[in-house]
């Protein structure tokens, strides 16, 4: 038995390239982190600042994989989006959990567009970092775990794509609105998105059945392999 959270396209994936046993069970289920609630209740009550995340990557990251950003032209997305945030007086901090070329990444940012009196947010833990993303008014996400987590505690949220397992956890939990493609990344595309979005709610429902689907799954294999 196997699961995955990728939806169709998983169980597709799966039974095209990995599986070899006609007889493996796939079992479509949502990411484990749709569970950090239970795991690591946010500090949060309903109350959050008025400050905005920004999610911090490596600089290089998405040429890396073999994506189409270039690092300049990556610096120039931010700085470009930190820029326009300025422009509509909305209070944003750089974050990230804490890998040091991230870090860099962001005191570049800040050099560029002088503002090295800004402190970077800067989480080394689960938990610390679902406080931290859980306490924004919303969240620019360049990681998946960020926008996952930002899904998962109600926090609005814009993600940036730059690899396929953004796509399939967009697909899957009905949020490809809220996903930037990196073809069309820019400051002015990620804040449309952020203005079109920041007051939809997300659809609970589609959440809640991909939380009952990893219970279901645990308790088949448990039947089916453990007895």
């Amino acid at each position: 038995m196997i699961t995955t959270r990728d939806g169709d396209a998983g169980d597709a994936r799966l039974r095209k390239d990995y599986i070899v046993n006609p007889d493996t069970e796939v079992f479509g289920v949502g990411d484990s982190a749709f569970w950090l609630k239970e795991c690591f209740p946010p500090h949060t009550t309903g109350e959050r600042t008025d400050v905005v995340g920004v999610n911090l990557i490596r600089k290089g990251i998405i040429k890396d994989y073999g994506g189409n950003v270039t690092p300049d032209e990556l610096l120039l997305v931010y700085v470009d989006l930190l820029k326009k945030l300025d422009e509509q007086n909305i209070e944003w901090e750089l974050f990230t959990n804490g890998e040091e070329p991230d870090y860099t990444f962001g005191l570049e940012i800040l050099h560029t567009i002088g503002r090295e009196d800004k402190n970077i947010a800067v989480s080394g833990t689960a938990k610390g970092l679902i406080d931290l993303i859980s306490g924004y008014k919303a969240v620019f996400g360049a990681k998946l775990h960020a926008c996952i987590i930002s899904y998962v505690t109600d926090t609005p949220f814009v993600g940036l794509c730059w690899e396929e397992k953004f796509w399939h956890f967009a697909d899957t939990n009905n949020l490809m609105e809220r996903f930037c493609d990196s073809r069309e990344l820019s400051g002015d595309r990620l804040l449309q998105i952020f203005t079109d979005t920041v007051d939809k709610p997300f659809d609970l429902k589609r959440r809640e059945m991909w939380k009952r689907k990893n219970l279901e799954a645990i308790q088949l294999f448990l039947e089916k392999y453990v007895g």
